[in-house]
């Protein structure tokens, strides 16, 4: 996995078409240029590909205060064909905080079975979330 730093517009646009693929109810490149302008959002993504054709395959977008060692994963994506690779995994590591919070659909399996074996708990479940 590799990290690569682009713009906000690009940011958006890549976030907008992986999220679309993996999401039923995804958000608009403008929904994600709007969030990147508050200065506590966070983004990386993940590249995969051979030298010179690399490709986004995963973004985590977070909240994450000044000094925080706490953030919040607004939203985690990995492009179906890039999955069970471990890049979900390495966008949560690569956050470098001790405490993470985040907010998961109960019929994301997939999705829980991630956060299980990296150590996350269930500490409150919302009716009809």
């Amino acid at each position: 996995m590799e990290q690569q730093s682009v713009d906000c517009e690009n940011q958006a646009e890549i976030m907008a078409r992986i999220h679309k693929k993996c999401c039923p109810t995804f958000w608009s490149k403008e929904e994600f240029e709007s969030l990147l302008k508050n200065d506590y959002n966070h983004i990386l993504i993940a590249y995969e590909g051979q030298e010179g054709d690399k490709v986004p395959a995963a973004f985590v977008l977070f909240q994450k205060l000044e000094g925080s060692e706490e953030a919040e994963i607004l939203t985690l994506c990995t492009l179906p064909s890039f999955r069970r690779r471990g890049l979900a995994t390495s966008l949560l590591k690569a956050i470098g905080v001790s405490k993470t919070i985040l907010e998961v659909n109960e019929n994301s399996l997939e999705a829980i079975s991630i956060y299980e074996k990296m150590g996350f708990e269930t500490i409150n479940r919302r009716k009809e979330y």
